[in-house]
């Protein structure tokens, strides 16, 4: 019997897959009244999609890497506009950006080449860099280049893209929700 993949955590994850490629444009034109609507829209659906899943009982592997996707999605369009909006101070904070997506791509292959599927972690880590990214965007869209902000948002993102990546080394078997390194049995 197959299972319906059209879920209301499922179509929320998808949002923001969708949403992703418009909060760049948005981004991009500096519109940002409908920048907090998005970003809000986006923060939103990303908290409750795994909520929603277990509420109603629709977790599932392809919901967890749906979210996953999603994911990978709105922070790349994040990291897009950040590299070409602040490209003149790049030195410091684009190798301190570099050096955490390459762990995060580094993951992905390992689980890959490790698993033979696609598959990502829903660390705590990694939900409490996403909130530091919400307000690191909203923060640098109104106020301007913050560098504090942005220094604690590349700090969290990196300990979080570690712990991603020393997650893929040491599990015997994929866990989509393996919450923290410290967690995993």
């Amino acid at each position: 019997m197959k299972k319906n993949i059209y879920t209301i955590p499922n179509m929320l994850s998808f949002s923001r897959i969708i949403l992703s490629p418009i909060i760049y444009y948005v981004l991009s034109h500096n519109e940002k009244f409908i920048l907090i609507f998005l970003i809000a829209i986006v923060g939103l659906t990303d908290a409750l999609d795994g909520f929603i899943a277990r509420k109603l009982k629709q977790v599932s592997t392809f919901g967890a890497k749906l979210d996953s996707i999603a994911d990978f999605t709105f922070y790349t369009s994040f990291l897009v506009w950040f590299w070409i909006e602040y490209y003149q101070i790049w030195p410091f904070y684009f190798h301190w950006s570099i050096a955490p997506s390459v762990l995060i791509i580094l993951t992905y292959l390992i689980i890959f080449f490790r698993f033979k599927e696609f598959a990502s972690f829903h660390l705590y880590s990694m939900k409490f860099s996403a909130i530091m990214a919400y307000f690191a965007v909203l923060n640098s869209v109104f106020f301007g280049f913050n560098e504090p902000v942005i220094k604690i948002a590349l700090v969290i993102w990196s300990i979080a893209a570690f712990e991603t990546f020393a997650t893929s080394l040491i599990i015997k078997k994929i866990k989509y929700n393996a919450r923290s390194i410290v967690l995993l049995k």
